[in-house]
């Protein structure tokens, strides 16, 4: 045991001294790094709207029984698009027109939100650009029957907005990448609805924001 380790003693020593005769000994370490940001980047795309007419027990009339005669909405949508005709085209602004709503009548829309980006993104509301009703567009707001995902949007006034703004925001939720949602928004006016809500306007604004999660 005592021969071995004077043994080991002697190669240690044996290589210190080679070490120290040797000074012109160089060594090289290479340090590289590479970086490159994430994206963050939701496609939307709006995939269908189209409009029932409800008769009173609040069924929905098949296109064979409605009188074609009868103009029961116009309806027409209107849209912003950015990078058309790439692979990172998507919708910036979706705005829906519906005039000359009528008592039972109700319009479907489906909006998709998919993330192409590299980022989970939560959904966000832009609240220096969102446009309220005005007070005196409050009462068809009151008035329609707004369902996002099939759930009511309950409530009155600014408070049924701020539901409809929550709805909205967490149907959408958070977006993993290669994540996509659908949010189907229905806006009615119920069939009993009664002469107050005749020759009313109604505009609202949502702005959606995608922000990184943190």
């Amino acid at each position: 045991m005592k021969r071995t380790k004077f043994i080991m003693l002697a190669v240690v020593v044996a290589l210190a001294l080679m070490g120290a005769g040797y000074a012109a000994w160089t060594q090289m370490f290479r340090l590289e790094s590479n970086v490159s940001t994430g994206e963050l980047f939701v496609k939307i795309n709006n995939s269908s709207n189209y409009y029932e007419v409800l008769d009173a027990d609040g069924e929905v009339v098949s296109k064979e029984n409605l009188d074609t005669q009868n103009d029961y909405l116009d309806l027409s949508v209107d849209s912003t698009v950015e990078g058309e005709g790439t692979d990172r085209e998507t919708l910036t602004q979706l705005v829906f027109n519906l005039n000359k709503l009528y008592p039972g009548v109700r319009v479907t829309s489906v909006i998709t939100f998919e993330n192409l980006g590299t980022l989970k993104v939560v959904t966000d509301v832009d609240n220096n650009t969102i446009v309220l009703p005005s007070e005196d567009d409050l009462v068809l707001l009151d008035a329609l029957e707004i369902k996002v995902n099939g759930v009511t949007v309950t409530g009155s006034g600014y408070d049924k907005f701020n539901n409809l703004v929550e709805a909205i925001t967490g149907a959408i939720g958070e977006l993993e990448p290669g994540d996509d949602v659908s949010v189907e928004i229905i806006q009615g006016l119920p069939y009993e609805s009664g002469d107050a809500t005749e020759g009313l306007d109604l505009e609202w604004v949502i702005p959606l924001v995608f922000k990184q999660q943190n």
